[in-house]
């Protein structure tokens, strides 16, 4: 699972105190009881539908995406 589709942006929140789909795919973790199976198609169904729903259609998470440009910027400190 990836946080937004090609060319989108991943939405940071600081009130949030994650990223748009950190917040959610740990919120949807936590929510599981204990021992419970959580499949990764309702998992991913969950969270993409409440990333969707904050960031008004900016933010798509991507399920079994596929690779394009095969480079991350180099990231450095200041």
């Amino acid at each position: 699972m990836t946080a937004a589709a090609d060319g989108e942006v991943a939405w940071e929140e600081s009130a949030l105190g994650h990223g748009v789909l950190s917040f959610y795919l740990l919120s949807e973790l936590a929510a599981a009881g204990a021992g419970e199976v959580v499949g990764l198609a309702t998992l991913y169904d969950l969270v993409a539908a409440q990333v969707r729903a904050r960031t008004v259609g900016r933010q798509n998470p991507v399920l079994w995406g596929s690779l394009q440009g095969a480079s991350l910027p180099r990231l450095g400190t200041t």
